[in-house]
């Protein structure tokens, strides 16, 4: 069997990518679903280092315990 006919493809995207489920073909025939989710990323997306950015321009707003 070619390596192209045993290629990988995403079968399943749930949630906006949080979970995938992907197959592929070993080479003795055997189909292969393996499924992932998504716990981080590589690179933050810009909304998500804007918001936290700014959360972190305004300071703590209260602390407790000793000083």
């Amino acid at each position: 069997m070619e390596l192209e006919e045993r290629k990988a493809k995403v079968v399943d995207v749930e949630n906006n990518g949080e979970f995938l489920s992907v197959e592929y073909i070993r080479e003795d025939g055997q189909r292969v679903i393996g499924m992932f989710k998504r716990f981080g990323w590589d690179e933050a997306p810009r909304e998500v280092i804007a918001e936290v950015n700014l959360a972190l321009r305004q300071g703590p707003i209260q602390t407790a315990g000793l000083r």
